[in-house]
């Protein structure tokens, strides 16, 4: 019975939960043209890693333009909503998808303690200081570490037995969440 309820519990924490994030992270890529998505969820993928890998090039010129160890030239850049650049962090593709998703969770479940430690919204308001700020900002940078270094965190939260049932669920998450956003119409508004 164990092989049963670790399944479960991955399905309902990680797997719907992928599949969510994939779906609508792709879906959003797709409809503002940032990816064409004709390749099928592994060509999707590799369209994801070559706009990572773009951004990450781009930064690295624009750092070596201001240092002054580059000719100066215009680096076109595509602009990103604020969670697809967050989700462009992480790398994109599914280990991208994974590691947003479990940053997203970390930081959730780190904010609801912060003010739940204050004793509510309201009190937190009142009370909030600037070592408290700074504390949720540290908290912040070493939750980015620990998403990106999700399947230690994910193992960690699992049974030791079954802890390859959560990447293979994760996996199938990501797979259906990006095949229906294939599926799905490819403009916002679109009511084909």
């Amino acid at each position: 019975m164990g092989f049963i309820n670790e399944t479960l519990h991955a399905l309902f924490k990680m797997g719907l939960p992928v599949g969510a994030f994939a779906f609508g992270l792709a879906w959003w890529a797709i409809s503002r043209g940032y990816v064409n998505g004709e390749g099928g969820v592994s060509g999707i993928g590799k369209e994801f890693k070559a706009l990572s890998d773009k951004r990450k090039k781009n930064r690295k010129e624009r750092k070596q333009i201001k240092k002054g160890k580059a000719p100066e030239r215009e680096i076109s850049d595509q602009k990103f909503d604020p969670v697809q650049e967050k989700w462009m962090k992480f790398g994109g593709g599914f280990y991208g998808v994974v590691a947003f998703y479990t940053y997203v969770l970390i930081e959730w479940n780190e904010i609801v303690d912060f003010i739940a430690g204050f004793g509510g919204f309201l009190e937190m308001l009142k009370r909030v200081s600037v070592g408290a700020v700074i504390e949720l900002i540290v908290n912040s940078i070493m939750n980015f570490v620990a998403a990106i270094a999700w399947p230690f965190y994910w193992i960690a939260n699992s049974s030791n037995e079954y802890f390859w049932v959560w990447f293979i669920v994760a996996y199938a998450g990501y797979w259906v969440g990006i095949k229906l956003a294939l599926l799905a119409p490819r403009r916002i508004g679109n009511d084909e």
